[in-house]
C-alpha cells in the first residue's frame, strides 16, 4: 500500500455459500467500519489506517477474498 493513497477499492458480495463447512470451522478476517453503512453488492472505497485493519484486508485478499464487515457503535 502506498502512503499517497490509503484507500482500497473492494467489491462487496453477499455470501452465497455457508461460511462454515459442516463439522468444520472457517476463520474470516474482520474489518470494523466507522461512519459508513454497507449493503450487499455495494462497491465502496474502504479507508483503512490501523495496522490491524490492513492485516485483515491482506489476509482476505491472499486467501478466500472474504471479509466480515461490522459497524462500530462508537467511533473511538
Amino acid at each position: 500500500m502506498s502512503e499517497e493513497d490509503p484507500t482500497i477499492d473492494v467489491e462487496l458480495e453477499a455470501l452465497d455459500e455457508p461460511v462454515n463447512e459442516p463439522g468444520g470451522r472457517s476463520d474470516i478476517p474482520v474489518l470494523p467500519l466507522r461512519d459508513v453503512v454497507v449493503y450487499p453488492h455495494m462497491v465502496i472505497p474502504l479507508f483503512v489506517g490501523r495496522d490491524k485493519s490492513i492485516v485483515a484486508l491482506d489476509l482476505a485478499m491472499n486467501a478466500s477474498k472474504k471479509i466480515l464487515l461490522i459497524a462500530q457503535q462508537k467511533a473511538d
